[in-house]
């Protein structure tokens, strides 16, 4: 893969992301959900990414992903209503 390719598709990052789920990782990985969930032609905002898929667009390892999913999931819950 030459440079050109690799700067073909570059995503966008919000950082107020980051500082509200305390982490680079998973404010990359709600970024890009928030991007697909908006261009999905299902109503309620759904899609399905692999792993891979994942790690392509954003080059978060499984690893990362597995953290930050796990961030997300725990902010979630702390923020649910009663």
């Amino acid at each position: 893969m030459n440079l050109i390719e690799l700067l073909d598709s570059p995503i966008a990052f919000h950082r107020a992301f980051a500082r509200l789920a305390g982490s680079v990782q998973a404010g990359i990985l709600l970024s890009q959900a928030v991007y697909w969930s908006g261009r999905t032609s299902d109503p309620a905002g759904w899609f399905y990414k692999t792993q891979a898929e994942w790690e392509v667009e954003t080059s978060l390892s499984r690893r990362e992903q597995e953290t930050a999913r796990g961030l997300l999931r725990r902010l979630m819950h702390q923020n649910a209503p009663l």
